[in-house]
């Protein structure tokens, strides 16, 4: 799997983003995935059980996994930590500083870039504290 640049139509905020980057979809059209699945009105912030739904929904499996080492590490922190992991094709999703973001080998996508930059750009948060990490796989057809 690879990360796509999101395509921003309509919804600016950062789970419809996310959804955009793996998918290949507009931002509107991952709010009105959000808003038909789990019968919200707007769409301005996702929480984790939110973006597993439409997930499920699109082929893609979340598979959670460890923040590693200490509580709530930094985003940079945890990027050098996981340099092992994050090889290419792998994509994670972070939770960190109450934004949603994406991961893969050494390229970062969220809703604030749009486009894919590398994880030393200056606009990626890397003081932000990582609540949680999932790995984002392609189910089998």
């Amino acid at each position: 799997m690879t990360l796509k640049p999101v395509k921003v139509e309509g919804n600016k905020y950062c789970g419809p983003a996310v959804i955009s980057a793996v998918a290949g979809i507009t931002t509107g059209e991952a709010a009105k995935l959000i808003r038909e699945l789990t019968n919200v009105r707007a769409v301005r912030g996702t929480s984790s059980w939110q973006l597993k739904r439409v997930f499920d929904e699109l082929g893609y499996e979340l598979q959670q996994h460890p923040a590693f080492f200490k509580p709530y590490p930094t985003i940079a922190r945890w990027l050098k930590n996981s340099k092992t992991i994050r090889t290419a094709g792998r994509i994670f999703l972070l939770s960190a500083g109450h934004h949603w973001q994406l991961v893969s080998g050494r390229r970062y996508v969220c809703g604030r870039t749009v486009e894919i930059v590398s994880v030393r750009d200056k606009r990626v948060k890397r003081r932000a504290r990582v609540k949680t990490v999932w790995e984002i796989i392609r189910r089998a057809s």
